[in-house]
């Protein structure tokens, strides 16, 4: 017993059915944003057409066949970019797989913000927003440390002014004690002498 050859006989994207000539000469290339796909697949066999079962699978993303089913159609959503073969076969109503699948094979190009050149400005950019951060910040903290530095300098300044002006004033006041001291002893000598 022969099993049924399977065959692909429709591919739908997005609900939108692809060209006989694009979808089954065995590639397509779709471009990005690409969300719902269809593929609706028969066997081609007259005998028992309704005991006929199929597994299939979609290498990229699927890792082991589909449990046989009857129904006449999968459905994929949400694929990344990438390259995928839809395989499908069919087996006769005596469980016999027909080894040859029928397939055809799609690559679903990437959306600009999924391509690596993205990623790669994203990183760089936001190295560059870092790098500007620290910048500001450094050149921040350098400004508020002269700053800092003026008013140090500034009050620096102001004490050794005080400090000499203090010193002054200790120097008057140690020629004034000095000369109440003689005034006193004067005063002293005068008290005695009376």
């Amino acid at each position: 017993v022969v099993a049924p050859p399977g065959a692909i006989h429709r591919v739908l994207i997005d609900s939108e059915a692809q060209p006989r000539g694009a979808a089954f000469d065995g590639s397509l290339t779709l471009p990005p944003g690409r969300r719902a796909f269809e593929f609706d697949y028969a066997a081609l066999t007259f005998f028992a057409p309704d005991a006929v079962r199929f597994r299939y699978r979609l290498d990229g993303r699927d890792e082991a066949w589909s449990e046989p089913v009857a129904r006449r159609e999968a459905f994929y959503t949400d694929l990344r970019p990438g390259t995928y073969t839809f395989q499908v076969q069919a087996a006769n109503n005596d469980g016999v797989w027909n080894e040859d699948s029928a397939q055809i094979t799609f690559t679903l190009e990437p959306c600009f913000y999924q391509t690596t050149w993205f990623l790669v400005l994203c990183v760089l950019a936001l190295m560059g927003a870092m790098y500007g951060g620290f910048y500001l910040r450094t050149k921040q903290l350098r400004r508020r440390a002269e700053r800092l530095e003026q008013v140090v300098t500034e009050r620096t300044r102001e004490l050794a002014e005080e400090k000499t002006r203090v010193e002054e004033q200790k120097s008057v006041i140690e020629v004034q004690a000095g000369e109440l001291r003689v005034l006193t002893e004067r005063l002293e000598e005068r008290v005695r002498e009376q």
